[in-house]
């Protein structure tokens, strides 16, 4: 069941990313502006992490049922905790791109997104191959790695979901999909922080609510980025979270960024 749950919420992490990218590219030309141009690094974010975790996910029923003792297992043991390691650094730099894109002026947006492809891509290989030449970790020094990581992760989303409200820098859908992923995120920083320090042995209904609650979010994620393509191909803007109501306060209720 656990397996089969995984799997379910691993394999939805890649439509979502190429929902995004689907998205975006309907944009015409506000492709490169805010609140709408993060969707592009979104989408190849969870386009590549998506790609590798269905392989990771497809992998993993061969490798279970190799040899524990053989040098093979060991291998793919190394690799398959190197991806997962890999991916989140992947996750923590498509948000650090993100941030960026909401810190320089408007007209930098697009360069920024453009160029944020590489680093992206960059990371998740990085990440991967530096884990897998450290060698063999241990389980807890492993599950202590993972819980750094998302917690670095929910951090760095936080304050991109923070900075996209204080300047209307991600659309609604966006926002929300992220906020799905960080509540994820930090679901998963909890669980990992007390299998690392507290040592408690997690009931298997511990780990059938954190596939659940993975799976969930990455369900409303799928829809949230499926209903920014219906509004793509119709033609329509979807502005920033608080966009009417800065409008209002900034006494030009008129004006919106999501206008063009």
């Amino acid at each position: 069941m656990n397996l089969l749950l995984q799997t379910v919420a691993t394999l939805l992490i890649l439509p979502f990313g190429l929902l995004s990218l689907a998205a975006w590219r309907r944009m015409e030309g506000m492709r490169w502006s805010r609140p709408f141009a993060a969707w592009f690094p979104t989408g190849v974010c969870f386009a590549a992490v998506g790609a590798y975790s269905a392989a990771h996910a497809l992998a993993a029923p061969y490798v279970q049922r190799m040899d524990p003792g053989s040098a093979a297992y060991g291998t793919a043991v190394r690799w398959l905790q190197a991806g997962n390691v890999g991916r989140e650094c992947g996750v923590i730099m498509a948000a650090l791109v993100m941030g960026a894109m909401l810190a320089v002026p408007a007209a930098s947006v697009g360069r920024v997104a453009r160029h944020g492809t590489a680093p992206i891509l960059l990371a998740i290989v990085a990440g991967t191959v530096l884990t897998a030449r450290y060698g063999d970790m241990e389980l807890r020094p492993y599950i202590t790695l993972l819980a750094v990581m998302y917690c670095i992760a929910v951090v760095v989303l936080l304050a991109v979901l923070l900075a996209g409200v204080a300047r209307d820098g991600l659309d609604q859908l966006l926002w929300l999909a992220l906020a799905a992923y960080a509540v994820k995120e930090t679901f998963s920083v909890s669980l990992f922080t007390i299998l690392a320090w507290w040592r408690v042995q997690v009931e298997p209904a511990a780990w059938v609510a954190f596939y659940w609650v993975n799976g969930l979010a990455m369900v409303v994620m799928v829809m949230l980025a499926f209903r920014r393509l219906q509004h793509a191909r119709a033609g329509n803007a979807v502005p920033a979270l608080f966009e009417r109501l800065h409008a209002v306060r900034g006494g030009n209720p008129g004006r919106m960024l999501s206008d063009g």
